[in-house]
């Protein structure tokens, strides 16, 4: 019989979008609601916390190994490992205006990078209501992120375990709050 072993005791609130970084030997995730990233470096056992001014929904790593891109509760930003800075990026194209559904509860949550490293992010409404989007978010300029929503998808209320199939062509969504799994062709 297997023994199960704590690595950290962490006492998240919610505890999500757990991710390894093979460049740094670090595992990491958020605390949505503690609005905290953790980072754990497995070999020497040494977890750093940083806390934000408000709820991180998931991250996605950046080619440099130097930062993170976050979606947080109210928009994307840059995340600077060595100065723990937050950068607040500028947001366009056609889903910047449908970002979340305009309720305060609201925000981004769960999102993965598909295979050419555009990061595909879902939300959460506050009102448990099924008027969600995905959006596909990649870089056009320095600093600015364009935004579009993924066409086709039926509305709804948290996204999360985000996917893709190992050949790219099929993506994977869960809606937790009405127990329903999403698949669908992805390009």
């Amino acid at each position: 019989m297997h023994k199960i072993k704590a690595l950290v005791e962490c006492n998240n609130e919610l505890g999500e979008n757990a991710a390894w970084d093979d460049r740094t030997g670090c595992f990491m995730w958020v605390d949505i609601n503690g609005q905290k990233l953790h980072t754990l470096n497995i070999a020497t056992g040494h977890l750093k916390i940083v806390s934000f001014p408000e709820r991180l929904g998931s991250f996605a790593f950046c080619e440099s190994g130097k930062r993170l891109l976050f979606a947080m509760e109210t928009g994307f930003a840059f995340y600077y490992f060595e100065t723990d800075e937050l950068e607040m990026l500028k947001q366009t194209g056609a889903g910047y205006q449908q970002l979340l559904p305009g309720n305060k509860d609201s925000r981004l949550n769960d999102g993965r990078c598909d295979r050419v490293g555009r990061f595909v992010v879902g939300g959460i409404d506050g009102e448990f209501k099924p008027r969600g989007l995905l959006y596909s978010c990649e870089f056009k300029n320095e600093g600015e992120l364009q935004v579009n929503v993924i066409d086709g998808i039926e509305p709804y209320v948290c996204a999360n375990s985000t996917c893709f199939s190992l050949d790219g062509k099929t993506m994977y969504f869960t809606d937790s709050w009405q127990q329903v799994i999403h698949y669908f062709p992805y390009d």
